[in-house]
């Protein structure tokens, strides 16, 4: 079975503290968190990074399917508002 406490070391000085040329003072905390709540943590961090890494390759492709369609609407919207402005108007008397 492997070791599952967690060994932390908290700084508590702060810039306040250093100031006043008080000494930093720091705090040795060692807690046993269990073996289900270890696997949960591998489990997360293991999700995690199969996340990023399909993050990264599917940013590595190119999408130029949203922007010719973005691009081609766009453009019929221009032709569109150009027949508009160039089409003859009609004044009747």
């Amino acid at each position: 079975m492997e070791d599952t406490t967690v060994k932390l070391s908290v700084d508590l000085s702060s810039r306040v503290l250093q100031q006043f040329n008080k000494f930093s003072h720091k705090a040795n905390i060692t807690i046993d968190i269990g073996p289900n709540l270890m696997l949960a943590i591998k489990y997360l961090a293991g999700s995690l990074i199969l996340f990023k890494t399909i993050d990264a390759i599917s940013s590595a492709f190119p999408r130029d399917n949203k922007k010719s369609s973005s691009s081609s609407s766009s453009s019929s919207k221009t032709t569109k508002e150009e027949k508009a402005r160039n089409s003859p108007k009609v004044i009747k008397q």
